[in-house]
């Protein structure tokens, strides 16, 4: 299975805009994401799924002699003094204003052979370098998509915390000295030389190629991909229109919901006002068995 078009029905979710689609086009986009995914759990209950995903590297052409690697981490006093520079009014400016959209950043890659913990490292160490690059908006958006995806995490706050106490979590994760694991690499850990500046230094210049890298599939981290609230919020704002639904846009609904909150254990991201004026219109409605 190719990565991208396993993330294809993810991606047209967070795209849905009222007043631009219309309800039919949602309900066909969940129907279809519903027969995919139940085509997915058929084939893995007996066969294994190998996915595939195509990056481009840069490999190394030759030069003069490679030059030893240094590493030039910042001390702490520099990282202080950048957090206070621009970083910390930038940062709580972007935190105050609220409107952060989550929609173009993807903190857990199910494409990855990552554990959960793994991942939540990975995020961390990217938030780290998009702040250290000067790229604010993208690194509090990626920040506030962790915390849709590990609410429970202390590395990442909690959902509904203080913009002081939000700014503090940002803080913490930008001063953090942890290593950069074994199982991360070609990335800046902490301020050193990067793999394509030690490339220079040796007088090597990199060629653009691809490589294909191949995963087992695992269900549970693909469904992960749709725990997000934009796209629940998708299929609570269709379910709203139980009465008049297909049979068959109503059970792709309440199956998706099911998964959430039964297998994944994120039954939070249901909790929405208008989700319980529903399920309780569903509950009063005279053919509530025919729903």
């Amino acid at each position: 299975i190719n990565a991208e078009y396993g993330k294809l029905p993810t991606m047209l979710l967070k795209q849905f805009e009222r007043r631009v689609f219309t309800r039919t086009y949602l309900s066909d986009l969940v129907e279809c994401t519903h027969l995919y995914i139940r085509m997915l759990d058929a084939y893995t209950r007996d066969n294994t799924l190998i996915v595939q995903e195509t990056k481009k590297v840069k490999k190394k052409g030759g030069g003069k002699k490679k030059k030893k690697k240094r590493k030039n981490l910042l001390s702490e006093d520099e990282m202080k003094e950048m957090w206070e520079g621009d970083i910390e009014g930038e940062v709580t400016k972007m935190l105050a204003a609220g409107n952060i959209s989550t929609r173009t950043v993807s903190p857990f890659d199910a494409s990855l052979d990552y554990s959960m913990e793994q991942q939540r490292i990975l995020c961390k160490h990217n938030i780290q370098d998009l702040l250290k690059s000067g790229s604010f908006d993208e690194a509090v958006a990626l920040f506030k998509a962790a915390q849709e995806v590990w609410p429970s995490s202390p590395s990442f706050g909690m959902p509904d915390m203080s913009i002081i106490d939000e700014v503090n979590v940002v803080k913490g994760i930008f001063l953090s000295r942890e290593e950069v694991p074994d199982f991360m690499s070609g990335g800046d850990d902490g301020g050193g030389d990067t793999s394509s500046h030690h490339a220079e230094e040796a007088g090597e210049y990199p060629q653009e190629m691809h490589q294909v890298k191949e995963s087992r599939f695992q269900n549970n981290d693909y469904l992960m991909l749709y725990a997000r609230p934009v796209i629940v919020k998708c299929y609570c704002y269709l379910l709203e229109t139980f009465e008049t639904n297909a049979p068959t846009t109503n059970h792709a609904v309440v199956k998706m919901l099911y998964r959430l909150a039964s297998k994944l254990a994120m039954a939070p991201l249901m909790f929405q006002i208008s989700f319980f004026v529903t399920v309780r219109k569903i509950l009063a409605a005279p053919q509530v068995d025919s729903y």
